[in-house]
Protein backbone atom coordinates (compact mmCIF):
# COMPACT_ATOMS: atom_id res chain seq x y z
CA UNK A 1 0.00 0.00 0.00
CA UNK A 2 1.35 3.25 -0.79
CA UNK A 3 -0.01 6.21 0.67
CA UNK A 4 -0.21 9.52 -0.69
CA UNK A 5 -1.87 12.90 0.52
CA UNK A 6 -5.43 11.97 -0.91
CA UNK A 7 -5.44 8.79 0.02
CA UNK A 8 -4.56 5.07 -0.33
CA UNK A 9 -3.47 3.36 -2.75
CA UNK A 10 -3.02 -0.82 -3.15
CA UNK A 11 -0.46 -2.50 -5.61
CA UNK A 12 0.56 -6.04 -6.10
CA UNK A 13 3.97 -7.60 -6.35
CA UNK A 14 5.52 -7.06 -9.70
CA UNK A 15 4.68 -3.12 -9.44
CA UNK A 16 7.24 -0.27 -10.61
CA UNK A 17 6.45 2.92 -8.69
CA UNK A 18 7.53 6.15 -9.92
CA UNK A 19 7.58 9.17 -7.23
CA UNK A 20 8.51 12.73 -8.07
CA UNK A 21 10.20 14.48 -5.76
CA UNK A 22 8.21 16.59 -3.42
CA UNK A 23 5.28 14.13 -3.12
CA UNK A 24 4.03 13.04 0.29
CA UNK A 25 3.79 9.55 0.33
CA UNK A 26 4.54 6.31 2.75
CA UNK A 27 4.55 2.75 2.20
CA UNK A 28 3.28 -0.10 4.60
CA UNK A 29 4.48 -3.66 3.03
CA UNK A 30 3.16 -7.07 3.90
CA UNK A 31 6.06 -9.26 5.83
CA UNK A 32 8.67 -10.26 3.97
CA UNK A 33 8.50 -7.88 0.55
CA UNK A 34 11.15 -7.47 -1.43
CA UNK A 35 12.08 -4.78 -3.20
CA UNK A 36 14.29 -1.94 -5.01
CA UNK A 37 14.52 1.73 -3.93
CA UNK A 38 16.03 3.82 -6.87
CA UNK A 39 16.52 7.32 -5.46
CA UNK A 40 17.92 10.10 -8.09
CA UNK A 41 18.93 13.35 -6.53
CA UNK A 42 17.69 16.20 -8.62
CA UNK A 43 21.24 17.05 -10.25
CA UNK A 44 21.42 13.96 -12.10
CA UNK A 45 17.11 13.42 -12.55
CA UNK A 46 16.56 16.93 -13.99
CA UNK A 47 18.77 17.25 -17.44
CA UNK A 48 17.74 13.35 -17.66
CA UNK A 49 13.81 14.77 -17.65
CA UNK A 50 14.38 17.84 -19.48
CA UNK A 51 15.58 15.41 -22.48
CA UNK A 52 13.58 12.41 -22.01
CA UNK A 53 10.24 13.63 -20.31
CA UNK A 54 9.48 16.91 -22.26
CA UNK A 55 5.42 16.81 -21.44
CA UNK A 56 6.15 16.03 -17.83
CA UNK A 57 4.51 12.93 -17.20
CA UNK A 58 7.06 11.93 -14.67
CA UNK A 59 5.61 15.33 -12.56
CA UNK A 60 2.82 12.93 -11.34
CA UNK A 61 2.93 9.38 -9.35
CA UNK A 62 2.67 6.22 -11.66
CA UNK A 63 2.32 2.49 -10.66
CA UNK A 64 3.14 0.36 -13.76
CA UNK A 65 2.42 -3.56 -13.42
CA UNK A 66 5.46 -5.21 -14.78
CA UNK A 67 5.67 -8.85 -15.66
CA UNK A 68 8.95 -9.06 -15.23
CA UNK A 69 11.72 -6.41 -13.82
CA UNK A 70 12.85 -3.51 -15.68
CA UNK A 71 15.42 -4.75 -18.22
CA UNK A 72 19.13 -4.27 -16.93
CA UNK A 73 17.82 -3.34 -13.22
CA UNK A 74 20.06 -5.78 -11.85
CA UNK A 75 23.66 -4.92 -13.59
CA UNK A 76 22.41 -1.26 -12.49
CA UNK A 77 22.15 -2.67 -8.83
CA UNK A 78 25.24 -4.75 -9.34
CA UNK A 79 27.34 -1.49 -10.84
CA UNK A 80 26.06 0.77 -7.84
CA UNK A 81 27.20 -1.91 -5.22
CA UNK A 82 30.62 -2.50 -7.22
CA UNK A 83 33.69 -0.10 -7.63
CA UNK A 84 34.85 -0.89 -11.48
CA UNK A 85 36.33 2.11 -13.51
CA UNK A 86 33.83 4.74 -15.35
CA UNK A 87 31.33 3.54 -12.33
CA UNK A 88 29.50 7.13 -12.71
CA UNK A 89 29.21 6.77 -16.47
CA UNK A 90 27.20 3.40 -16.64
CA UNK A 91 25.24 4.34 -13.52
CA UNK A 92 24.21 7.26 -15.67
CA UNK A 93 23.76 5.19 -18.50
CA UNK A 94 21.51 2.46 -16.75
CA UNK A 95 19.65 5.27 -15.34
CA UNK A 96 18.73 6.56 -18.22
CA UNK A 97 17.34 3.21 -19.91
CA UNK A 98 15.37 3.16 -16.68
CA UNK A 99 13.80 6.14 -17.32
CA UNK A 100 13.03 5.15 -21.01
CA UNK A 101 11.21 1.60 -19.77
CA UNK A 102 8.99 3.69 -17.20
CA UNK A 103 8.18 6.20 -19.76
CA UNK A 104 7.39 3.64 -22.40
CA UNK A 105 5.06 1.81 -20.37
CA UNK A 106 2.63 4.76 -19.56
CA UNK A 107 -0.49 5.37 -21.00
CA UNK A 108 -0.46 7.82 -23.72
CA UNK A 109 -3.15 9.53 -21.38
CA UNK A 110 -1.05 13.12 -21.18
CA UNK A 111 -2.11 16.19 -20.40
CA UNK A 112 -2.77 18.61 -23.44
CA UNK A 113 -0.35 18.46 -25.76
CA UNK A 114 2.24 21.20 -25.34
CA UNK A 115 3.40 19.98 -28.60
CA UNK A 116 0.54 22.62 -30.11
CA UNK A 117 1.28 25.33 -28.16
CA UNK A 118 4.05 26.93 -30.38
CA UNK A 119 6.01 30.00 -28.36
CA UNK A 120 3.58 29.18 -25.49
CA UNK A 121 5.48 26.02 -24.67
CA UNK A 122 8.83 27.72 -23.70
CA UNK A 123 6.68 30.47 -21.85
CA UNK A 124 5.43 27.55 -19.69
CA UNK A 125 8.25 25.48 -18.97
CA UNK A 126 9.47 28.57 -17.74
CA UNK A 127 7.06 29.04 -16.16
CA UNK A 128 6.97 25.28 -14.13
CA UNK A 129 10.66 25.97 -13.60
CA UNK A 130 10.47 29.72 -11.59
CA UNK A 131 6.71 27.99 -9.77
CA UNK A 132 9.63 24.99 -8.30
CA UNK A 133 11.92 28.10 -7.21
CA UNK A 134 9.36 30.42 -6.21
CA UNK A 135 5.85 29.17 -4.99
CA UNK A 136 5.51 31.44 -2.26
CA UNK A 137 6.45 34.70 -4.38
CA UNK A 138 4.09 37.43 -3.42
CA UNK A 139 2.06 38.90 -6.18
CA UNK A 140 0.17 36.08 -7.66
CA UNK A 141 0.11 35.38 -11.58
CA UNK A 142 1.52 39.21 -11.89
CA UNK A 143 4.41 38.62 -10.22
CA UNK A 144 5.25 35.48 -12.04
CA UNK A 145 4.25 36.93 -15.54
CA UNK A 146 6.30 39.99 -14.70
CA UNK A 147 9.36 37.79 -13.79
CA UNK A 148 8.82 36.08 -17.15
CA UNK A 149 8.33 38.99 -18.78
CA UNK A 150 5.09 38.43 -20.55
CA UNK A 151 1.31 39.86 -19.19
CA UNK A 152 -1.00 37.83 -16.63
CA UNK A 153 -3.73 36.94 -19.60
CA UNK A 154 -1.27 35.22 -21.57
CA UNK A 155 0.53 33.01 -18.99
CA UNK A 156 -2.76 32.11 -18.17
CA UNK A 157 -3.88 31.17 -21.71
CA UNK A 158 -0.41 29.87 -21.90
CA UNK A 159 -1.21 27.54 -19.03
CA UNK A 160 -4.86 26.45 -19.95
CA UNK A 161 -3.83 25.49 -23.04
CA UNK A 162 -1.39 23.33 -21.66
CA UNK A 163 -3.06 21.81 -18.67
CA UNK A 164 -6.74 22.87 -18.92
CA UNK A 165 -6.15 25.35 -15.20
CA UNK A 166 -5.45 28.78 -15.21
CA UNK A 167 -2.02 30.02 -13.98
CA UNK A 168 -3.25 31.35 -10.39
CA UNK A 169 -4.53 27.44 -9.89
CA UNK A 170 -0.88 26.14 -10.39
CA UNK A 171 0.29 28.47 -8.00
CA UNK A 172 -2.36 27.37 -5.26
CA UNK A 173 -1.82 23.81 -6.02
CA UNK A 174 2.42 24.31 -6.14
CA UNK A 175 1.76 25.87 -2.91
CA UNK A 176 -0.71 23.45 -1.37
CA UNK A 177 1.76 20.90 -2.30
CA UNK A 178 4.59 22.55 -0.22
CA UNK A 179 2.07 23.03 2.63
CA UNK A 180 1.04 18.99 2.79
CA UNK A 181 4.84 18.33 2.94
CA UNK A 182 5.16 20.12 5.67
CA UNK A 183 2.63 19.13 8.05
CA UNK A 184 3.07 15.59 7.24
CA UNK A 185 6.57 15.75 7.87
CA UNK A 186 7.56 18.81 9.91
CA UNK A 187 6.56 20.04 12.95
CA UNK A 188 6.11 23.79 12.15
CA UNK A 189 3.43 25.27 13.14
CA UNK A 190 0.34 26.68 10.72
CA UNK A 191 1.16 29.56 11.03
CA UNK A 192 4.23 29.48 10.45
CA UNK A 193 3.63 27.48 7.32
CA UNK A 194 1.21 29.89 5.93
CA UNK A 195 3.45 32.73 6.71
CA UNK A 196 6.54 30.00 4.28
CA UNK A 197 4.01 30.05 1.73
CA UNK A 198 2.65 33.84 1.32
CA UNK A 199 -0.02 33.76 2.96
CA UNK A 200 -0.71 37.12 5.15
CA UNK A 201 -3.39 35.80 7.02
CA UNK A 202 -3.20 32.10 8.59
CA UNK A 203 -6.68 31.69 8.50
CA UNK A 204 -6.85 32.76 5.14
CA UNK A 205 -4.38 29.86 4.51
CA UNK A 206 -6.89 27.35 6.50
CA UNK A 207 -9.48 28.67 4.75
CA UNK A 208 -7.78 27.52 1.08
CA UNK A 209 -6.28 24.62 2.43
CA UNK A 210 -9.69 22.87 4.22
CA UNK A 211 -11.59 24.12 0.22
CA UNK A 212 -9.21 22.38 -1.61
CA UNK A 213 -8.41 19.35 0.19
CA UNK A 214 -11.07 18.53 2.27
CA UNK A 215 -9.37 18.82 5.39
CA UNK A 216 -8.05 21.32 7.83
CA UNK A 217 -4.64 21.90 8.59
CA UNK A 218 -5.01 20.15 11.38
CA UNK A 219 -6.72 17.13 10.88
CA UNK A 220 -4.67 16.52 7.74
CA UNK A 221 -1.69 16.56 10.11
CA UNK A 222 -3.12 14.21 12.58
CA UNK A 223 -4.82 11.61 9.92
CA UNK A 224 -1.47 11.59 8.02
CA UNK A 225 1.02 11.22 11.44
CA UNK A 226 -1.23 8.62 13.36
CA UNK A 227 -1.41 6.36 10.56
CA UNK A 228 0.67 3.59 10.58
CA UNK A 229 3.18 3.20 7.51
Amino acid sequence: MIRLDHGDVAFREATVISVPAGTIHGFRFHPGTQGWVVTLPETVFAPLRASLDPVRRLRSVHLVSAAVAPPGLDAMIDEHLGHAPLRGEALHAHLTLLIVWVLRQLTENRPASTSRMGAGKAVFDRFLALLDDAYARSGGVGAFARALSVSAPHLSRVCRSATGKPASALIRERRLLEARRLLAYTQVGIADIAERLGYADPAHFARVFSKETGRSPRAFRKEFTDTPR
